[in-house]
């Protein structure tokens, strides 16, 4: 990748930018990187991944990571903590006991401040079909109704954080191989944005065109 952003430079014209270190070079990529994957997650100014979305990040996506509960009937909610390297939500699911029998359901976020009123409205509140729950600093908080369900644990699908691009450290790209042209070609129009190279704007009206 260090190298192709070198040659997407020498295209622009040899002497337009110094060279650049190792570690500066790392650093726009790992921008880049990070960009693009906020980009693909809220590709339509929501939460919204397609398919094409998601075979780009699939390698830094995280699926049924399982915490377990006490089931503890004497609380009104269930914790679950955020793994270290969380990122973005993709969906949470619930086990619920209810009535004698167990199953895996669909967990509904709310916002921190809507949460309580939510459960104020029969219509809305949590059941043993979708609970409800917010997203604290490092915590999902799901509410329970010890009369009528129980939960003993989650499964949460996400995004991590993806390791930094290193060319020391010898740590390359870690999203899909289809993705890293896409990569090289956005860090080189940042560098050209930079050091403003009079052919920048001719550049990013033609990437406009072609997208």
């Amino acid at each position: 990748m260090h190298y192709a952003i070198d040659q997407g430079l020498q295209k622009v014209g040899s002497f337009v930018y110094d060279n650049f270190l190792e570690e500066e070079l790392d650093h726009v990529l790992n921008l880049i990187q990070d960009r693009f994957i906020k980009r693909s997650v809220f590709s339509k100014g929501g939460f919204s991944l397609t398919q094409r979305h998601l075979d780009d990040i699939r390698n830094v996506l995280v699926v049924n990571h399982q915490e377990n509960f006490d089931s503890d009937a004497s609380v009104d909610a269930q914790l679950t903590t955020l793994p270290e390297d969380y990122l973005f939500m993709v969906n949470i699911r619930a086990e619920v006991s209810s009535q004698g029998a167990d199953q895996w359901v669909p967990v509904r976020i709310v916002e921190l401040d809507e949460l309580y009123k939510v459960q104020e409205n029969p219509f809305a509140r949590g059941n043993a079909i979708s609970p409800v729950a917010s997203i604290t600093a490092d915590q999902v908080r799901i509410l329970q109704n010890s009369e009528r369900f129980i939960l003993k644990g989650s499964r949460l699908d996400y995004i991590r954080q993806p390791e930094k691009i290193s060319l020391p450290l010898n740590q390359s790209c870690e999203l899909a191989e289809h993705t890293h042209q896409e990569i090289v070609d956005q860090a080189v129009q940042y560098i050209l944005e930079l050091i403003e190279s009079p052919r920048f704007q001719t550049k990013a009206a033609e990437n406009r065109l072609n997208e």
